[in-house]
């Protein structure tokens, strides 16, 4: 990957002006309370750049050089936290050759360009911008905004990050078979969350974000992560999960009956989200918006949630389907870059997940996968994964 790194580098960097230079920041640690810290959190547009997850880097780099300012170790710092990335680690990993330590950097080497970028993302840590900040203010230099070039290089993935993304899937779906040879009625919900966590544990991973598991009527609430309800006999269980691998996600859902068997009513609905699933792939190829897919779900449930019962006529739709079907997939797990209006291109990775929520019947579905956009149509990265209720059943039914 680290040839990637230079590449993407080269991406961002073709478009600006010929008198510029960008300053990137891979963020610090932030304090939770006292002397507490959160786990560290790399800066994605950073790491895109570099592949480094570590604090207190900085990058420069202009049409010609590039360098790497990066914290030099200490003994005291060795034995109470580890050791530090050295020069030879940096280079290994990002292909940048010049390296040195962060009390070579002189922000007064940037007043000889006559473009400088900063990545300005309004959710940054805020002492990033303050830096940025601190340097227009006292060196009297415009501040550039070099954050939506480097957000739409993002958008279209490499082989090399779409392999990562789906040896995130795998284990995705290694924690998922351990929820499915486990769930039962009279578990927590955090219980079922817990094997999943093991699973990443097991292969020295981290979640993409905060897992959804949400039993009976709680899978109604779309981003429910209290997870502390107990599993119910005849009740559905909706996860919303997934695995990293080096940073990039996975973004699975998938609904279970906690009884191990779909009763007549919950199969109708389950493939009535299958089938809208199975339409809005199909739909996958370069030019079609995200919009333009969620379109398709709306489409299809306005004929067939007249058909089951569930509203009276198409306008009601969205009491029951409140959310966009698709979004972009890849270091972050809503992804930059690419707008719901913006047409799809070859190498576009997102998540197709369309769902039903009907909370006087406590029923909540929804089905996802990840799907990559390619020259001539798409493929599903999650395919693998387990989705029609009768392989569901038989897995519940056989362990396996």
């Amino acid at each position: 990957m680290n040839k990637q790194y230079a590449i993407n580098r080269k991406n961002v960097m073709k478009p600006l002006p010929e008198d510029s230079v960008v300053v990137l920041f891979s963020g610090s640690h932030i304090k939770t309370s006292a002397d507490g810290e959160y786990p560290f959190v790399v800066n994605r547009n950073f790491y895109h750049l570099t592949g480094i997850n570590e604090p207190n880097l900085i990058l420069v780099m202009d049409h010609t050089s590039e360098i790497l300012y990066i914290e030099e170790s200490d003994e005291m710092f060795e034995k109470w936290i580890g050791k530090k990335i050295s020069k030879d680690e940096a280079t290994a990993l990002s292909d940048i050759l010049k390296i040195a330590y962060l009390d070579a950097f002189e922000p007064t080497q940037l007043e000889a360009y006559k473009n400088v970028y900063f990545d300005l993302e309004k959710d940054q840590i805020s002492n990033h911008l303050s830096l940025s900040e601190i340097f227009v203010r006292e060196h009297n230099i415009t501040a550039n905004d070099v954050y939506d070039i480097i957000a739409k290089d993002r958008t279209v993935k490499s082989e090399a990050e779409v392999s990562k993304m789906q040896e995130a899937m795998h284990i995705t779906n290694r924690g998922l078979m351990r929820i499915l040879q486990n769930l039962k009625p009279g578990l927590r919900e955090s219980v079922l969350e817990a094997h999943f966590d093991f699973e990443l544990k097991s292969e020295n991973v981290i979640n993409a974000f905060d897992t959804i598991a949400a039993s009976g009527e709680n899978a109604t609430v779309l981003h429910y992560v209290t997870n502390n309800e107990f599993t119910k006999d005849g009740d559905l269980m909706l996860f919303d999960l997934g695995a990293t691998k080096d940073l990039y996600c996975a973004d699975i859902s998938r609904t279970y009956p906690v009884s191990g068997v779909f009763s007549p009513r919950q199969k109708e609905l389950y493939d009535m989200v299958l089938g809208a699933m199975e339409k809005v792939i199909d739909a996958i190829k370069p030019g079609v918006t995200m919009s333009e897919l969620n379109d398709i779900v709306n489409e299809y449930y306005g004929v067939e949630l007249v058909r089951l019962n569930v509203i009276d006529n198409k306008y009601d739709v969205k009491n029951y389907y409140y959310h966009g079907v698709s979004h972009s997939l890849g270091l972050d797990t809503h992804d930059v870059g690419l707008s719901r209006d913006e047409a799809l291109v070859a190498g576009n990775v997102i998540t197709v997940e369309p769902g039903i929520y009907i909370k006087e019947e406590g029923i909540g579905i929804r089905i996802e996968d990840n799907i990559l956009v390619t020259e001539d149509g798409h493929v599903n990265l999650s395919e693998f994964i387990p989705k029609t209720t009768e392989e569901i059943e038989e897995i519940m039914r056989n362990g396996k």
